[in-house]
């Protein structure tokens, strides 16, 4: 009896060890640190452009400044090494801002005679991501680049309108009135704009969206290559589409939708169809 304690007490101790060994550590991000030339420039450029906030620096060591990024992360300035540092784009620190700052950004950088450029180099251009996110990239007095990006919107709302999308499409196809007519608010603005292949423009009553579906299009759709813009409890979207129809053919359109929050709900109040092709 006595033997068999000790073989599962040797058992259980190498199933502990081998756990151990294999347990997934959990890395966190800390900070960033760059090496700069002019320690007092650089603080300058980061307090009164990017306007970070100073924090202790915890060396206790002269040369060295901590700036807090937010959420815990922080930037250090580290002027005591003099090696030659090799610096391009690729090599760069990324904040996010609202998009509905992004403009006031731009303004401020032009302000201060600060040039701004796209990912591609081009000069006071805005890259637009493939998500739709703005990215703009400029350089600190030491040569390391800087993007300003538009992705600090609430990510709840930008889910929410997309949630809504989906489902505006799948009760229209469906046939579902009362769940489509939901999607939608009027107002005496709001409007229906399908252009065609063949280059005509066909405008259809908004309230037509709130109206009994006696035709379901049925089939499905599929949307790609959103872009956003959310100001307040006002956004537009656009994103392109690929209609199957119930016998399976396609079609293709860029779509653009206005939408407002009522009662913090989305809901959709003009939308603009460009169809490209149809099979």
């Amino acid at each position: 009896m006595k033997k068999a304690f000790y073989i599962l007490f040797i058992l259980l101790n190498v199933s502990l060890l081998s756990a151990q060994e294999t347990a997934p550590i959990t890395l966190n991000f800390n900070h960033s640190a760059l090496s700069v030339k002019d320690l007092n420039q650089s603080v300058a450029f980061y307090k009164n452009v990017l306007h970070l906030q100073e924090i202790t620096n915890r060396t206790k060591k002269e040369g060295i400044y901590w700036f807090s990024m937010g959420d815990g992360k922080e930037l250090h300035l580290v002027s005591t090494i003099k090696e030659p540092v090799v610096i391009n784009k690729a090599i760069h620190i990324s904040f996010s801002i609202p998009d509905s700052d992004f403009e006031t950004f731009i303004a401020n950088l032009n302000t201060k005679k600060i040039t701004y450029s796209s990912w591609a180099g081009e000069l006071s251009k805005i890259t637009i991501r493939a998500d739709g996110i703005k990215q703009i990239y400029f350089q600190d007095p030491d040569g390391y680049w800087i993007e300003i990006n538009s992705a600090g919107q609430n990510t709840e709302d930008s889910d929410a309108i997309k949630r809504l999308l989906e489902k505006e499409s799948a009760t229209w196809r469906a046939g579902d009135s009362k769940e489509h007519a939901e999607c939608w608010y009027i107002q005496p603005y709001s409007t229906v704009i399908i252009s065609t292949p063949e280059g005509n423009t066909i405008n259809i009553p908004a309230s037509a969206m709130q109206s009994p579906i006696s035709d379901p299009a049925g089939g499905s759709s599929i949307n790609t290559n959103y872009k956003m813009s959310i100001h307040g409890d006002n956004a537009w979207v656009s994103h392109d589409e690929i209609s199957t129809s119930k016998d399976g053919k396609k079609t293709y359109s860029y779509e653009i939708r206005f939408l407002e929050k009522i009662k913090q709900e989305w809901k959709i109040v003009g939308q603009s169809i460009h169809i490209s092709k149809k099979e």
